[in-house]
């Protein structure tokens, strides 16, 4: 057992080793219970059983190509080496066993990558947008550093005239540069420690461990104070550097905005920063797009006040087909029969739920195809009704019923990708087609096509086939309700129970939580790059403000002149709008190669868009210039407005 089926189902009964469990009809002694959150490779099960108690009786018949294997490689064997094993074996499992064997492999992956391949493309992407955040935060500092450096030059130059050498300047400098990280570092802790929840909240489902166990623990904290006091050494050496090389002793006698090479760097620094946020905000409006896109597509089904559940019968108990649809039968009765449910049916695996299963389907009369290079059919077994729950519509002939038995003529519904692509403009009713190695069977129906396993996949060739000629254990419930689908939990599960008392049903899911779970992991991506890009943009809007701001108070004597000389406060406001206008062009001219750049990294993530999406490059260049020249207005304004007698006087 496991520790939490140990304590959830026993109550952690300590003599619970040796006594005795019923599992799928079959009788279990329990031999040991696991540690609390014992990692278990590809799955996470309540009990763990002898593999020859697979409850699919026909699940190790030689043909069966579904099973997974968790093996340790011996020391020094790599995964490829053991790739090239496996294929070795498969080739001569091919020549033993050409009719079962044929094209059938095994893929060798390591355990990491299957745990966390499918969502470290997605975190190390967040990872580079905080990254880009913090380079942008750290500009600023630097800039606003710069600028202070300058501001205090004859306080530094005091410091040198009394005896102070440039390597004292340039330590005090860097210390202050370090300590207002380290209280920005503390500062973001806390700030981690309030918004930790609300954040494992969004991307914790979508991540592979349990979302109890992301915490901000010592390791984490350390990296955080880290990271602080590395940047503010990193960010602080080229205002100490520049504060403590400059002409101390001429600061003495004239004000100074620290000369071409403090304009030329905090111009620099502004353009990274602007640059920067542009290929955030870049980044952020292709993930946003490419959301909007993958919301918009067309399941192939109606959602809305859909109840999904699934349950296995017990192997031993309904070991027949005939036994197996009775109860099937009796269940789905029993269901409609409930107040407030409006339509039924049972299905091997529903949409979106990551159950299914392929086959190699052959067509009758079709070109003869190389076993392995057949077309796959995505096959499910309902019952009659499927098509009217899901509102999936019939575009020719019928749907399954419930004359369909297993004595009756075998009958299949394809999708309509199927019908087109196998007799295109012609009639798909009356052909036959073979699925695996069953016979040949009838298409009495064409229906519409169905997404499967994810919105974004491509269209699946698929096909229905009656529940009664293909009886599996294995099966899910899908209802369609009069109002809330989720109030029909309790009385659906009764409903099975009346047929047998002790038969399980489990995964109760409304469809539109499934739906809404096949974009979670791109929504939950979305927010986070759209709140890191706002912020960015804020950032370095805050940036420009701060350099136009500094550059014109250093200034003033200059503004007083051409004010004094004639200039009105129009045109002094165009000049410094000017100035700023300068700087944001750049940062866009490079802000787009940088845009570029990553939008070809997000190319993966992509849905629906293409990566150089036109729309959005020319948008959020339109919002990063404009917020950016709102920025510079403000220094404008003031500039606008000097006072060219105070300002002389001050002079």
């Amino acid at each position: 057992l496991s520790f939490e089926c140990w304590q959830a189902r026993f109550g952690g009964d300590p003599a619970m080793v040796g006594k005795t469990i019923v599992i799928d009809g079959t009788t279990f002694t329990v031999i040991g219970v696991f540690a609390p959150k014992t990692q278990v490779p590809l799955g996470a099960p309540d009990v763990m059983v002898p593999l020859g108690y697979y409850p699919n009786s026909h699940g190790f018949d030689r043909g069966v190509r579904s099973i997974s294997v968790a093996g340790r490689l011996r020391p020094g064997v790599s995964v490829e080496a053991a790739q090239r094993d496996l294929a070795a074996i498969s080739r001569q499992l091919e020549e033993d066993f050409p009719a079962t064997n044929a094209a059938t492999g095994a893929d060798v992956v390591s355990l990491r990558e299957e745990t966390v391949g499918r969502v470290r493309e997605s975190l190390l992407i967040i990872l580079a947008a905080v990254a880009v955040v913090l380079l942008i935060a750290c500009a600023n500092v630097a800039n606003l550093q710069l600028a202070r450096g300058a501001a205090r030059a004859r306080e530094l130059s005091t410091r040198a005239a009394l005896g102070a050498g440039r390597r004292r300047i340039a330590q005090q400098l860097l210390t202050e540069s370090v300590v207002l990280s380290l209280i920005g570092g503390v500062a973001g802790i806390g700030l981690a420690v309030v918004l930790k929840k609300a954040l494992v909240g969004l991307v914790g489902p979508t991540l592979p461990v349990d979302p109890s166990d992301i915490r901000l623990d010592v390791p984490v904290l350390l990296f955080a104070l880290a990271i602080a006091a590395g940047t503010g050494l990193l960010f602080g050496v080229v205002p100490a550097w520049k504060a403590s090389r400059a002409d101390l002793n001429g600061m003495l006698r004239s004000r100074s905005n620290g000369g071409l090479a403090h304009v030329a760097t905090r111009n620099t620094l502004v353009v990274v920063q602007l640059a920067l946020s542009l290929a955030l905000l870049t980044s952020a409006g292709l993930i946003t797009r490419s959301l909007i896109a993958l919301e918009g597509v067309n399941p192939g089904f109606d959602g809305a006040h859909v109840l999904t559940a699934q349950f296995r019968l017990s192997s031993s108990k309904y070991d027949s087909p005939e036994k197996i649809m009775g109860m099937f039968d009796r269940s789905i009765a029993e269901i409609r029969s409930v107040p407030g449910v409006e339509a039924a049916a049972l299905v091997r695996a529903s949409p979106l739920s990551q159950n299914g299963e392929s086959y190699p389907v052959v067509v009758e009369g079709g070109a003869v195809v190389k076993i392995g290079d057949q077309a796959q059919m995505q096959l499910n077994p309902v019952t009659s009704g499927y098509f009217a729950t899901m509102k999936i519509p019939i575009i020719e002939g019928r749907d399954v019923s419930n004359d369909d038995r297993a004595s009756a003529l075998p009958v299949i519904v394809v999708n309509k990708s199927f019908a087109e692509r196998t007799w295109p403009g012609q009639s798909a009713l009356g052909r036959r087609v073979k699925i695996g190695d069953e016979n040949y069977r009838t298409v009495v129906g064409v229906v519409g096509d169905a997404k499967q396993y994810t919105l974004s996949e491509p269209q699946w060739l698929q096909g229905y086939v009656p529940h009664a000629q293909r009886a599996q254990i294995f099966t899910s419930i899908v209802v369609r309700a009069r109002g809330n689908p989720l109030d029909l939990v309790k009385p659906v599960r009764d409903a099975i129970n009346r047929v047998d008392k002790d038969q399980p049903v489990w995964r109760f899911r409304s469809m539109d939580q499934e739906l809404s779970g096949a974009v979670g992991s791109k929504k939950a991506m979305m927010w986070l790059t759209a709140l890191f890009a706002i912020v960015a943009l804020l950032v370095s809007a805050v940036g420009i403000y701060g350099v136009l701001s500094y550059t014109m108070s250093q200034r003033t004597h200059e503004m007083g002149i051409r004010i004094a000389l004639g200039a009105d406060g129009r045109q002094v406001r165009r000049m410094v709008i000017g100035e700023g206008a300068r700087l944001v062009g750049v940062s866009v001219g490079v802000g787009l190669v940088a845009s570029i750049v990553a939008a070809r990294m997000l190319r993966s993530q992509l849905f629906g868009i293409g990566a150089n999406d036109v729309v959005t490059f020319v948008v959020v260049t339109a919002v990063l210039s404009l917020v950016a020249v709102l920025a510079c207005y403000l220094p404008a304004r003031r500039a606008s407005r000097v006072d060219p007698m105070v300002a002389l006087r001050a002079e």
